[in-house]
């Protein structure tokens, strides 16, 4: 049986193949969507409050507990995806971020928004310790960093765009805010794709 020595010195001699490319393209698309919903409560927070006649304070509530969730997520991740594989960890993480983000668009009072953006909170931050995770363990030392570089500036696009889907979707209607949700939801289609990642 090969040592573990001996198989990381294999991992670290194997050149860049399209089965690397595939994963760049895969994490830097889910990072998109997660690094893009992380704000998407700053940029529909007013319509809400409006909408729902909310004190400010009530706002807050919401926003502490997507970063409860995301405290939480990163928290007990690392232990799951060493029980289950980081390939289950990373879809695991995707559809609960994915599902209750798009749940957002369907609350209908505080209580409901509260619990979404919870478990959204946890899934996003659930899903970037296991994709950073994943790109240390599949990349040789001398690339990891450049091809971390990349997925992270890509999925930073995320950001800067989804503000801009946002200036256009919450001005539409009273529940306009509801689209902002939605708009970005195609990163669902990433657990039942042809995956070898």
């Amino acid at each position: 049986m090969a040592s573990t020595a001996s198989i990381g010195a294999r991992l670290e001699r194997l050149p860049i193949s399209s089965f690397h490319r595939y994963v760049i393209w895969v994490l830097a698309f889910a990072f998109f969507f997660e690094l893009g919903d992380i704000n998407t409560l700053s940029y529909t927070a007013p319509a809400i409050e409006k909408a729902w006649n909310l004190q400010l304070s009530a706002i807050g509530n919401v926003t502490s507990a997507t970063f409860l969730g995301m405290f939480l997520g990163a928290s007990v991740i690392g232990y799951v995806s060493d029980r289950i594989g980081r390939k289950r960890s990373l879809i695991f993480t995707i559809l609960v971020y994915s599902v209750f983000s798009l749940l957002n668009a369907f609350a209908m009072n505080m209580t409901m928004l509260f619990v979404t953006r919870l478990v959204t909170g946890f899934g996003l931050s659930a899903m970037t310790v296991v994709g950073i995770t994943y790109i240390s363990e599949v990349f040789p030392a001398k690339k990891r960093g450049t091809y971390q570089g990349l997925i992270m500036t890509i999925g930073l696009c995320g950001i800067p765009i989804t503000a801009y889907v946002a200036r256009f979707l919450v001005p539409v209607a009273p529940w306009g805010w509801r689209f902002v949700y939605i708009w970005g939801r195609w990163d669902l289609s990433l657990p039942s794709s042809r995956s070898h990642v």
